[in-house]
């Protein structure tokens, strides 16, 4: 695998991780009550309509790698279609450090 191809999806996942670390920040600060026990029951019980259409975009990909194909052209379609990570806004990210308003 190249050492760009390789950079762009460490990106991908790292800029995920880091939404989804942010997002649950926010839901802790905002003391949304019962978001943890509500996004366990999401993911125990998904919907299936948007577990199918996940699968629809991602199980052709997987079935290429079960192929034994070219794993770094797979790789370049993943990035196509993974989610694009939020672009990133220096005053929303300075702000997310800021103390909650009471």
């Amino acid at each position: 695998m190249n050492k760009e191809l390789a950079t762009r999806l460490l990106d991908m996942v790292q800029n995920l991780y880091i939404e989804n670390l942010v997002l649950r920040r926010m839901l802790d600060r905002s003391r949304v009550p019962g978001w943890r026990h509500s996004l366990a029951m999401i993911l125990a019980h998904p919907d299936p309509e948007s577990l199918a259409q996940l699968r629809s975009r991602f199980d052709p990909l997987r079935a290429l790698i079960r192929q034994d194909t070219h794993l770094e052209q797979v790789l370049q379609e993943f990035l196509q279609i993974a989610p694009a990570p939020a672009k990133k806004d220096v005053n929303q990210t300075r702000n997310a450090n800021l103390p909650r308003r009471k």
